[in-house]
């Protein structure tokens, strides 16, 4: 999993003991307004124990899940049906983000949208309830752009680069999708694109 990437996972530990959740194999990646690498590093540790109190038994008891595991279906709320097809597709726009580094201007650095500069007040996309659409979102720098999008979901269907990955292998495991995932996050890579398909309820 790439950075800026979610997943929801559930964790089940066979044996008590001390378990870590890492961040790995990411420092050839820059993120956009960070200044160095990510290194590697713990990100939580978790300690699974055999014995319970009293106590314990019984939040155990409370939170322990009422449906077998393996019968448990986890979904965003969209149904294999939804997936987006190429026929439902309104309409197609590429978005381009880059980034200004002039040091007399503020903010520092200055983003940009299609040439414009970023505005919270300014909506320049629309759409409809209802409606698919394709974004080809292009990063034009040399950093990796993590694209975050908030109620509807979407479904990747391309991803690339214009780096080496023989240079770059971190670019390996940010370009290797699965397409009929539903998102709400994607990592545009550096000097790279993703297409998207979204659907708008």
């Amino acid at each position: 999993m790439s950075g800026g990437q979610r997943e929801e996972l559930l964790l089940i530990f066979d044996k008590p003991g001390r378990y870590v959740i890492s961040q790995q194999g990411i420092q050839g990646m820059q993120f956009f307004g960070m200044r160095g690498h990510p290194h590697d590093q713990i990100l939580a540790t978790i300690v699974v124990t055999e014995e319970l109190n009293d106590d314990d038994k019984k939040k155990e008891e409370v939170v322990r899940p009422t449906v077998p595991i393996p019968s448990m279906t986890f979904t965003p709320g969209y149904t294999d049906e939804e997936s987006v097809q190429p026929e439902n597709i309104q309409s197609s726009e590429t978005i381009t983000f880059s980034m200004g580094a002039n040091f007399d201007q503020i903010p520092f650095p200055q983003y940009y949208i299609n040439g414009h500069s970023f505005s919270s007040s300014r909506s320049q996309f629309h759409a409809q309830p209802n409606e698919a659409r394709e974004y080809v979102l292009i990063n034009a720098n040399h950093n990796a752009h993590p694209f975050h999008m908030h109620v509807n979901r979407f479904q990747i269907k391309e991803m690339g680069s214009e780096l080496s990955r023989e240079e770059y292998p971190v670019l390996n495991e940010l370009l290797d999708f699965d397409e009929n995932i539903w998102r709400d996050t994607v990592m545009v890579p550096p000097n790279g694109r993703a297409r998207i398909w979204v659907q708008f309820k």
